[in-house]
């Protein structure tokens, strides 16, 4: 399987045709003060080395611009090398930065050797699913569904360890998902983990199952953030 960390973000549209924003896109409007210290500390640790050049704009680049791009890349990575794995594949590293391919190794296994202790197998999974809500008028791709115990999602999550995970918004995109493909395919997901496998050699595995509490008020947050995205956009 091959992989294009440069390709464009992946662009949804209704029946008729009509682009419609991701759900990651429209929980973005939520406030994460948790990301205010990181960001500070990234800033405050790096203080003493060169600054890094400017973007294309000519706009000044910041330390954590340039840690965040990079831990997204190699959270892109590491999905990718579940996905083909989840596919009966492997991940092709050409092409792909030498670095980040070696340390998506850690959360692959973490995932892997979980995925197998629970029993779960890859026969009648659906992977990278694309999904399109015409009620909500927005889109959204979700990681897994696992059919031989019940029909589960599985939301990998590649991000640091925190006392905060899983954060408000994450678990709104984890139940948001789910909702949108029993829209789309009439099938009701029966349970939603969402699972931190981390980047790190000395990271631990935290999957999360969702209650159906949280369930419901992940779809109650994302409703809500979709009508603050809305009236942002009015108001622009």
């Amino acid at each position: 399987m091959k992989l294009d960390l440069k390709r464009e973000h992946q662009i949804y549209r209704t029946k008729n045709g009509q682009r419609v924003p991701g759900v990651t896109t429209i929980l973005g409007v939520l406030s994460k003060p948790q990301l205010l210290r990181w960001y500070a500390s990234v800033e405050r640790d790096n203080r003493l080395e060169p600054l890094p050049p400017n973007n294309d704009k000519g706009e000044p680049v910041y330390f954590a611009e340039v840690r965040r791009d990079k831990a997204a890349s190699l959270g892109t990575i590491t999905h990718a090398r579940i996905e083909a794995w989840m596919l009966g594949d492997e991940l092709d590293p050409d092409g792909l930065p030498a670095d980040l391919y070696a340390q998506s190794i850690h959360g692959f296994d973490r995932f892997r050797q979980w995925f197998e202790e629970q029993g779960y197998t890859r026969e009648g999974s659906q992977s990278e699913v694309q999904l399109v809500s015409e009620e909500m008028q927005a889109g959204g791709t979700g990681d897994h569904w696992l059919a031989n115990k019940g029909w589960d999602y599985l939301d990998i999550k590649t991000s640091k360890a925190t006392r905060y995970w899983p954060y408000g918004d994450t678990k709104g995109q984890c139940a948001t998902y789910p909702r949108f493909y029993q829209e789309v395919h009439g099938r009701r997901t029966d349970r939603v983990w969402i699972v931190r496998v981390g980047t790190t050699p000395d990271d631990i595995i935290q999957p999360y199952l969702m209650t159906d509490d949280e369930r419901l008020w992940g779809t109650k947050l994302f409703e809500a953030a979709r009508s603050a995205y809305m009236a942002l956009r009015e108001l622009e």
